[in-house]
C-alpha cells in the first residue's frame, strides 16, 4: 500500500509540473494575444493584470519544466513526460512568437533610414500609400506598408522626436510629439482591443490608445496626447504637395521579421476588401457601412466624422466641432481629405469651394478676401497668400466607420442620405 501511493504521489507531482510548465506560459500569452482578441474585446484592467503578471507566470512555467528535467535525469520521473513538456513549452513559445502582440508588433530597433525623394523614387511606385506628415518646417513620408507590422515608428521630424502610428486593422493613422528629456515617452504596442491599436507608455505604464485624445488607463489617465495629423495618400500625390519631402525607410532585417511582416501586409490587403472585422467588437454603428472610410477629429471631447461621399458632394464644410470653428477640405482627385481651426487674425474665416484648375491642389477660397487655400491648409493666392491654417491635432483621413463609432459612440455623423439608408438596411 505504502509503494502505491507513493507511486501516485509521484504520478500527481510530475502531472502537476507538466501542467504548470506548459499551461502558466500559457496562460501569461493569452490575454496578449490575437487569439483572444478574436474571441472577446478585453479591458484595460484585463490587459494591465495581464502584462504585470506574464513575467511571473513565465518563469513559473520554465522553472516546472526544468524540475521535471531534473527528476527525469535523476530516474525519478518518465522521461517522455518531462520530453513532451519540453515540447509543450517550445509550442507556446512559438505560438506567441507569431500571436503574442508584444512581440510580434516589437518595434524595430533604431531609427529609419532616411532617404531624398529621387532616390525613394527607386523603391516606391506612385500609387504606393505613403503617411505623410509636416512638423517645423520639414516634410517626410513613411509607407503604410512599410507600418503594417511594428505599428509605429520612431523618428526625429523637424527637431522633435516623433512617433507615426499606423493601425492597419481600422485604417488609422497619427503622429505623437513624444517631448523631450526625462518627459519624452516611449510606446510599444500592447494589444488591439476593438481592432485598434494600443500602446504601453513605458515609463509610466499607461495605456495610448489611438483612437482617443487622451491617456486612456493608467498613471496618467485623461492626460491628453500632442499629436500631428497625418496625410495618407499616394507617394506621387505627396511629392506634388511637399516636393521637399524625405522618405523613411524601415526595412526588414532578419528572416522572423521578413515572415511576419510579409503576413501583416497580406492581411491589411484583406482587411480593406472584407466587410466583417478581424477581431471581435462591440456592438456596430449600423447607421452607415462599417467599413465607410471618414474624415473624423475631435474637439474639446465633441467628435465628428464625415464621410467620403459627404465630402464628395461638400468638398468644403465650415463648422463648429466643440469650442472650435473649423473647417474640412477635401481634394477629390487626389481622394485627400483635412481639417483645420479655421481662426485667423482673432476671428474665425468662412470658406466656399474654389475653381480647380489642372493638376492643382485649389481647394477653398475665404470669403472675405477671396484668397486661395490648398488641401493642406496653405494659402497659395491672394492678399493671405504664404499664411497657413492650424490643423486639426486629433484628426484622421480615412479611418473606418465601425473603429470610430466604437470608440466615440456619441459622434456626430455627416452622410448622404444613400448612405444612411444603405447601413440601416443592413
Amino acid at each position: 500500500m505504502e509503494v502505491k501511493l507513493s507511486i501516485m504521489r509521484t504520478s500527481v507531482g510530475e502531472a502537476a509540473l507538466a501542467t504548470t510548465a506548459v499551461g502558466a506560459p500559457a496562460l501569461a500569452a493569452a490575454e496578449l494575444s490575437t487569439p483572444m482578441l478574436m474571441a472577446r474585446p478585453p479591458g484595460y484592467r484585463e490587459l494591465e493584470i495581464a502584462w504585470r503578471g506574464r513575467i511571473p507566470l513565465a518563469a513559473t512555467g520554465v522553472i516546472s519544466a526544468a524540475a521535471l528535467v531534473g527528476r527525469a535525469v535523476r530516474g525519478r520521473a518518465p522521461r517522455r513526460t518531462a520530453l513532451t513538456t519540453v515540447v509543450g513549452l517550445l509550442g507556446v513559445s512559438a505560438g506567441a512568437a507569431v500571436s503574442y502582440d508584444p512581440w510580434l508588433f516589437a518595434p524595430r530597433r533604431g531609427r529609419p533610414q532616411v532617404r531624398p525623394a529621387a532616390e525613394a523614387d527607386r523603391v516606391l511606385g506612385s500609387d504606393t500609400e505613403v503617411l505623410g506628415v509636416r512638423l517645423n518646417g520639414q516634410a517626410r513620408a513613411y509607407p503604410a506598408r512599410a507600418l503594417a507590422r511594428p505599428h509605429i515608428v520612431t523618428d526625429i521630424l523637424g527637431g522633435e522626436p516623433v512617433a507615426v502610428s499606423y493601425c492597419g486593422l481600422t485604417n488609422s493613422a497619427i503622429a505623437y510629439r513624444l517631448g523631450e528629456g526625462r518627459t519624452r515617452m516611449r510606446l510599444s504596442v500592447l494589444s488591439a482591443p476593438r481592432n485598434n491599436i494600443l500602446y504601453r507608455e513605458h515609463s509610466t505604464g499607461s495605456f495610448v490608445q489611438q483612437l482617443l485624445p487622451e491617456i486612456a488607463h493608467g498613471e496618467l489617465l485623461g492626460q491628453r496626447l500632442t499629436t500631428v495629423p497625418v496625410v495618407y495618400t499616394t507617394w506621387a500625390a505627396w511629392q506634388e504637395l511637399a516636393p521637399e519631402t524625405t522618405l523613411a525607410d524601415s526595412p526588414v532585417r532578419s528572416p522572423g521579421d521578413r515572415l511576419v511582416t510579409s503576413l501583416m501586409r497580406a492581411e491589411h490587403t484583406r482587411t480593406r476588401s472584407r466587410s466583417r472585422t478581424l477581431l471581435a467588437t462591440d456592438s456596430v454603428d449600423e447607421r452607415i457601412p462599417a467599413k465607410t472610410q471618414l474624415l473624423s477629429l475631435v474637439e474639446d471631447g465633441d467628435a465628428i466624422a464625415y464621410t467620403r461621399a459627404a465630402l464628395h458632394a461638400q468638398p468644403v464644410i465650415n463648422d463648429v466641432v466643440g469650442t472650435q470653428p473649423t473647417v474640412a477640405f477635401y481634394e477629390p482627385s487626389r481622394d485627400i481629405a483635412t481639417a483645420f481651426r479655421r481662426h485667423m487674425d482673432g476671428r474665425p474665416l468662412e470658406f466656399r469651394p474654389a475653381t480647380p484648375t489642372t493638376g492643382g491642389y485649389e481647394v477653398a477660397e475665404d470669403t472675405d478676401t477671396g484668397s486661395t487655400w490648398d488641401v493642406l491648409g496653405r494659402c497659395i493666392r491672394g492678399p493671405r497668400g504664404g499664411q497657413q491654417l492650424q490643423a486639426t491635432p486629433f484628426s484622421f483621413d480615412k479611418p473606418f466607420w465601425f473603429a470610430w463609432a466604437a470608440y466615440h459612440p456619441h459622434s456626430r455623423l455627416h452622410a448622404t442620405p444613400d448612405e444612411l439608408t444603405t447601413g440601416q438596411s443592413r
